[in-house]
């Protein structure tokens, strides 16, 4: 059984472009509090796309969990 984590993962390294795999691998490190690296790919998300509002949301709240 894989986990979200390492689902998603394969799914940035298949197609890198692929937003949405970017944000819900953020969502599945906050959940596992790995906070620096759900920082790493939610900004990698936002690249692909700027305007996904939960995820400059999400973005938000990270930086203020990480006083940044």
């Amino acid at each position: 059984e894989y986990s979200a984590i390492e689902s998603y993962s394969k799914a940035v390294e298949l197609d890198p472009s692929l937003a949405l795999a970017h944000i819900y691998l953020a969502r599945a490190f906050i959940l596992t509090k790995q906070y620096e690296r759900a920082l790493i790919s939610i900004q990698q998300g936002l690249e692909f796309n700027p305007a996904h509002n939960s995820a400059r949301q999400m973005l938000a709240d990270l930086q203020k969990v990480l006083n940044r």
